[in-house]
């Protein structure tokens, strides 16, 4: 069976399964029928199940993978509504935007709840009524407690603490239908057993039995079960806004602490960590790294599911019809009429991820990673103010209604570029391009593992008896950006990682479990001011930025959809060193190639940076300096539980943090 691309038309139904080429058929079992258990092709439906919530619409479909979720931060935000930061959990309420909140059940935490019950039937099901002592039976066993304990760290991720619920639903028990809110500690600790089992369950991808799993990023295995429980429990570890005494509904005080008082248990689960990702590494050496950046996301695009030519240890496989991946994450398209090659039709995306203006002056400038993840452009028909712009840069004929280029756009439109229509390997026409969401990639296993070996932002290193060393693994992340080794030390571990992994819906949570979240907002908007102001760190910063075009080829699998596509091949002005113009450019008539362009501020509004007219952590309301300097922020880490969730609930969730 081909499942790889199997999340697709699927019915909201609790526990109905929907049909979808050959992995589901049109009798789809219920998970509640005990027989289903019996046979290797019924379970596996049952788990396609849980699968199939993740392409629903509000899902990971769209709202769960865009910059809905894990935005804003110091090196991302979210773009929609042009940056006004409505969609960040600093200005949402709880009765939330109609994109999150929806009365209908057609809301991320509905959907999440859904997969997780899901998930505890097929556990439940399995051990009661399968053969476990069959491969395959064993592998949908660890597959179902991943999926579940993914679904659950989703859950504290976006709402903190959330209800603990790790059996089926009893219908004559309504504190089993009406679970409350729980401590997410005990959530934690379930995920850490969990995943320990599932680790002895689940094989290696290449050793899967199961056909339509073996090879395949799009399905559960040992690497990534191994990783996930190092994600738990760093996040364990660390440091997050929690009441300061558990009171059931609500209305305690609150801080910022660690989740667990006992810095020798936060040691344990260091070492936890790092011994489950030293198993990863000792299966594949470094050499599971993909060598060339840019390659890990070309692949990505162009539909590469196999999990022994990827770094992706797993990601959420979508159909060519379902999944707005691209479209949300991705650099912006304007409307292009049928010009763009893999985007027919009206081709245009909604790119709502864009890159703090920061981000670029602390990369490196001879970092690989820089120009794959910002993209200073969005796609455009060459009307005649581009071509004014780049006939003269002698990159070719440039025609209008026709032509392709890559318009220059400002600090605050930078856009993520990791993901690139011309990347793909087929045809869209409508916002769902179908591309895999990556959950977890194998320079997080090294980072992670490099960041327990210091234990983390305790500093107490637990016992390393694996053979393998931190500074290694941090430097070979470095080394594939074409870097030096640096110091391990925990401040170059949240650097590397901002760099490594910008637009990967980590950032957030990073931020949070290190226990510096207000802290770099507020460094991040005094920064944004000095650059502003061109002052600061960047004193003598131009106001123009310079950008060489190249006329592409064939070979360079761009639109060519009967014209030519014009790219930018270099960048001058987004490092700390660049504060005169490129060699070369004398003038706008003597440019030597390079076109230069007003990056910070238009004639007609001024600068594109003061916070009256963009403000990145707040909804651009006058006080939206005075709330972030008091502190707002420090109690915003989390989305607030929305009132259509709470009003159903029968009194068993509860909004914490003055929601």
């Amino acid at each position: 069976m081909n499942i790889h691309k199997y999340i697709v038309l699927a019915t909201s139904a609790l526990i109905g399964l929907s049909s979808c080429s050959d992995f589901l058929d049109n009798d789809s079992p219920s998970a509640m029928d005990k027989a289903v258990f019996l046979t290797s092709d019924q379970t596996e439906q049952t788990i396609a199940g849980i699968y199939t919530l993740f392409g629903e619409d509000k899902s990971f479909r769209n709202r769960l993978c865009g910059g809905y979720v894990a935005m804003n931060t110091d090196i991302e935000y979210c773009n929609k509504s042009n940056g006004a930061a409505v969609y960040a959990n600093y200005t949402i309420t709880a009765n939330g935007p109609s994109e999150l909140s929806t009365a209908n059940k057609k809301d991320p935490w509905s959907y999440l709840t859904t997969a997780i019950e899901r998930a505890n039937n097929v556990v439940e099901g399995i051990r009661n009524y399968s053969d476990l002592s069959k491969p395959n039976y064993q592998y949908f066993l660890g597959e179902a407690l991943t999926l579940r304990a993914f679904c659950f760290l989703e859950m504290t991720n976006l709402w903190g603490d959330v209800p603990a619920s790790f059996s089926p639903l009893n219908v004559n028990d309504l504190s089993s239908v009406y679970s409350p809110k729980q401590d997410r500690n005990v959530i934690f600790e379930q995920l850490r057993a969990d995943l320990k089992e599932a680790a002895n369950l689940v094989p290696w991808s290449e050793e899967i039995s199961l056909t339509s799993a073996k090879n395949n990023t799009g399905r559960i295995n040992k690497a990534f079960v191994l990783g996930l429980l190092a994600r738990v429990d760093l996040m364990y570890a660390g440091k997050a806004l929690r009441p300061d005494t558990w009171v059931q509904g609500g209305s305690g005080s609150y801080g910022v602490q660690y989740n667990l008082k006992d810095q020798a248990a936060r040691t344990e689960l260091y070492k936890e960590a790092l011994e489950a990702c030293a198993q990863v590494i000792n299966k594949y050496g470094t050499n599971k790294l993909e060598p060339n950046y840019e390659d890990i996301w070309k692949k990505l695009c162009s539909d590469n599911a196999s999990f022994s030519s990827s770094e992706v240890l797993f990601a959420i496989p979508f159909a060519s019809a379902r999944g707005q991946v691209l479209n949300l994450n991705g650099i912006k398209v304007n409307a292009l009429g049928s010009q763009f090659r893999h985007a027919l039709g009206d081709a245009r995306s909604n790119a709502m991820v864009t890159i703090v203006p920061t981000l670029a002056f602390d990369f490196d400038k001879n970092d690989k990673r820089k120009w794959v993840t910002i993209a200073p452009f969005s796609w455009n028909l060459a009307d005649a103010d581009l071509k004014e712009d780049v006939d003269p840069l002698g990159v070719g004929t440039v025609e209008t209604s026709k032509d392709i280029v890559a318009k220059t756009t400002r600090a605050t439109q930078m856009y993520l570029g990791k993901y690139r229509y011309e990347w793909m390997a087929r045809d869209v026409s409508g916002q769902d391009d179908g591309v895999d969401l990556p959950i977890m990639r194998f320079s997080d296993i090294l980072l992670m593992f490099a960041e327990a070996s210091i234990g983390g932002i305790d500093g107490v290193a637990p016992q390393n008896t694996t053979g393998l060393s931190g500074q290694d693994m941090f430097d070979a992340v470095r080394t594939r950006a074409g870097l030096a080794s640096k110091p391990l030390t925990i401040e170059n571990i949240q650097l590397e990682r901002a760099f490594e992994f910008a637009g990967e819906r980590i950032r957030k949570y990073d931020l949070i479990r290190w226990g510096i979240f207000d802290t770099k907002l507020k460094e991040t908007m005094n920064r944004l001011a000095e650059l502003d102001a061109a002052s600061g760190e960047f004193a003598g910063r131009n106001e123009k930025v310079y950008f060489k075009y190249k006329k592409n080829s064939t070979a360079d699998n761009y639109s060519l959809m009967g014209g030519q596509t014009y790219s930018i091949e270099q960048v001058y002005g987004l490092s700390m060193d660049e504060t005169a113009e490129p060699d070369g450019y004398i003038s706008s008539t003597e440019n030597g190639g390079w076109l230069g362009k007003k990056f910070y501020t238009s004639d007609e509004s001024g600068s594109y940076l003061t916070p009256t007219k963009y403000w990145l952590y707040g909804d651009g309301s006058a006080n939206s300096k005075e709330e972030f300097d008091a502190g707002l922020l420090a109690n915003r880490q989390f989305w607030p539980i929305f009132n259509n969730n709470i009003n159903s609930s029968n009194g068993s969730l509860w909004n914490d943090y003055g929601y």
